[in-house]
């Protein structure tokens, strides 16, 4: 996905709506979520972009809990805090970044250090169309376990977390250390490109198996 510049979603700047989203990822999250990180916009502009937000599906209803709605990003919505305001690329830009892409995945699979390897790779998006130029790569991937076993996995796990402290790495929370033996792989995958908007293998359960392409592995059952 890409946004312009002076694109607006509702009565927000769509790259001010982009910050929204990033903070929302992996969390369900309450309408007065917006509130807190537009203090100074007004409440009716808010309402109207909440509104389109929802109407236009970026995201929906997870549960009723604790007398509160709560909601999480869909697809849409994690293509959306993932979306490029950068100038689109060539076809053939896209298709070489693409098979590096899939020569680093051979890499992390080949690499026991790491505690998770890919399991599934799959394209989405613009570049499964004829367009000539195309704005950023959609891809949805699976990571797994390296060691079968669950205690194996932890330990291995936690190894890569002291590799990483003894490096110099830091982290603003315990949420965001335990989660380094993913997004370490996340981190390389996309080797620091805005093109790249890397999804959960999961997030295609909702499309037509015609609308992505499985580059490695198994596609998932769809609805």
């Amino acid at each position: 996905m890409r946004i312009e510049k002076h694109q607006m979603i509702g009565d927000l700047p769509a790259i001010d709506v982009r910050r929204f989203m990033q903070r929302r990822r992996d969390w369900v999250f309450a309408r007065e979520s917006m509130k807190d990180f537009f203090p100074d916009i007004s409440d009716e502009k808010l309402h109207r972009t909440w509104n389109v937000l929802l109407g236009e599906g970026y995201f929906e209803l997870r549960e009723k809990r604790d007398g509160r709605l709560w909601y999480e990003l869909t697809t849409k919505g994690n293509a959306l805090a993932q979306a490029s305001a950068a100038k689109p690329i060539s076809r053939k830009t896209a298709e070489k970044k693409l098979q590096e892409f899939m020569e680093r995945v051979e890499q992390i699979n080949q690499n026991e250090e790491y505690a998770l390897k890919v399991g599934r790779v799959a394209l989405f998006g613009s570049l499964l169309s004829d367009a000539p130029e195309v704005s950023d790569i959609d891809l949805a991937i699976q990571l797994e376990g390296r060691l079968p076993d669950r205690e194996a996995f932890s330990n291995h796990s936690k190894r890569r977390i002291e590799v990483a402290l003894s490096s110099g790495k830091s982290f603003r929370t315990f949420f965001e250390q335990a989660s380094w033996p993913r997004h370490e792989i996340y981190q390389f995958l996309k080797a620091r490109s805005r093109l790249f908007s890397i999804h959960e293998i999961d997030e295609l359960t909702h499309l037509n198996p015609k609308e992505f392409k499985m580059l490695l592995g198994e596609p998932p059952a769809t609805h």
